[in-house]
C-alpha cells in the first residue's frame, strides 16, 4: 500500500522527509493506539514535531513524533522515525477529577472524546443520561469514555478508522479467512495465565463483608485457582457486581487468541468480525483486536491478532 508523508515543525512549517526504505503501521485494541514506523537511509530533522500519514485510500493520520533513532550495524547506517496518531492522547492524558450529578452522553462525548479527534458519536441514541457519574483521580479521558459506555450501553466502545465512537463490534460483514482470503500461517493459543477464577465483592455496608462472589466458569473447568477481592470504586459503587463482572471479563477475554499472517495489505481494523476455516478448529467468530502491517524489500505482510469467545 502506498503512503505519503508530510512533515511539520513546531510553527507548522514544512519539514521535508526522505522516501522511506520500509515502514510499519499498527492499529491497537479499541482503535485508540495507532502508530507508524519508518526506516530511512538519510537523517531525519530533529525539528520535526508532526507528520501527516496519508494512506492510499485518502485517509489522513495526523501524528506526533515519538522516536527519532539512528542505528549502526553490519547492515549499514539507517534512521528510524516512529510517530503516533494524535488520537493516542486520549489514553495518555489524565483528566481533572469531578463529580456529575446528572451527565448526558453528548456532554461526555464533547468533553472527553471530541477534543482528541473523535468526530462522531455513533450510538443509536443521544438521549442517555447517567446519574452520579464520577471522574476520579488518575483516570484518563479514555477511562471516562470507556466506563461511561459500559455503564450506559453495556458495551466497550471502539473508535473506527473514520474516527467515530461506537460499539465494540463494528457492523460489517465477517471477513472469511481460508475461503475468501488465503493466509500464510495461523497461530492458535489458549493462554490461562491471566484468568481469574473467583472475585469476592465487598458489600456496600460497613465492615469487611466479602460473602458475595462471581466465578469464571472456564476457570472452574480447568482447575484454575486465582482469587481477587474487589471493593468497587465510587464509579461502580451503585453497581458493584457489574464492576466485578468486568474484572473477570477483562482477565479472561484474551484466553483464546489467534494470529493470522497474510502476504498482502488488508484493510482491516480493530472490532471487525472474522471467520476462519482450516485444519485447526477455531472457537466461533472472532474479532480483530490488533493489526500490524509491514512493507519492506521482502514485500507486504499483514499480521492480525484476534480474540475469540468475546462477542457480547
Amino acid at each position: 500500500m502506498k503512503i505519503q508523508l508530510k512533515g511539520y515543525d513546531i510553527k507548522n512549517n514544512i519539514v521535508n522527509l526522505p522516501k522511506p526504505l520500509s515502514y510499519e503501521m499498527y492499529f491497537g485494541e479499541f482503535g485508540i493506539d495507532i502508530w507508524f514506523s519508518f526506516k530511512f537511509a538519510t537523517q531525519v530533522s530533529n525539528k520535526l514535531v508532526k507528520v501527516d500519514v496519508i494512506k492510499e485510500n485518502g485517509k489522513v493520520h495526523s501524528c506526533f513524533v515519538d522516536i527519532i533513532q539512528r542505528k549502526l550495524s553490519k547492515n549499514g547506517d539507517y534512521f528510524v522515525l516512529k510517530v503516533r496518531n494524535l488520537l493516542c492522547r486520549i489514553w495518555q492524558n489524565q483528566v481533572r477529577p469531578i463529580e456529575y450529578k446528572s451527565y448526558g452522553v453528548v456532554a461526555m462525548f464533547d468533553k472527553y472524546a471530541k477534543p482528541y479527534g473523535i468526530n462522531k458519536l455513533d450510538f443509536n441514541t443521544h438521549k442517555v443520561i447517567l446519574n452520579d457519574f464520577y471522574v476520579e483521580l488518575g483516570m484518563t479521558a479514555w477511562d471516562v469514555v470507556s466506563i461511561y459506555c459500559r455503564k450506559a450501553f453495556d458495551t466497550y466502545p471502539i473508535v473506527d478508522e473514520n474516527f467515530r465512537l461506537g460499539r465494540t463490534y463494528l457492523p460489517s460483514e465477517p471477513i472469511n479467512f481460508g475461503t475468501d482470503i488465503k493466509y500464510l500461517s495461523l497461530v492458535t493459543m489458549e493462554d490461562r495465565s491471566s484468568v481469574i477464577s473467583k472475585v469476592f465483592v465487598k458489600s456496600n455496608g460497613k465492615g469487611v463483608d466479602f460473602s458475595e462472589y462471581f466465578e469464571d466458569s472456564l476457570a472452574k473447568e480447568t482447575g484454575i485457582k486465582r482469587v481477587r477481592y474487589y471493593k468497587a470504586p465510587r464509579q461502580w459503587s451503585i453497581l458493584p457486581n457489574r464492576g466485578a463482572e468486568y474484572l473477570i471479563y477483562e482477565a479472561g477475554k484474551k484466553r483464546y487468541r489467534y494470529e493470522i499472517t497474510v502476504p498482502q495489505y488488508l484493510d482491516v481494523y480493530p472490532g471487525m468480525i472474522v471467520k476462519i476455516k482450516g485444519k485447526i478448529p477455531v472457537k466461533g467468530p472472532c474479532y480483530v483486536s490488533e493489526v500490524h502491517f509491514s512493507l519492506d524489500e521482502k514485500g507486504p505482510l499483514t499480521k492480525i491478532s484476534l480474540y475469540s469467545d468475546c462477542v457480547q
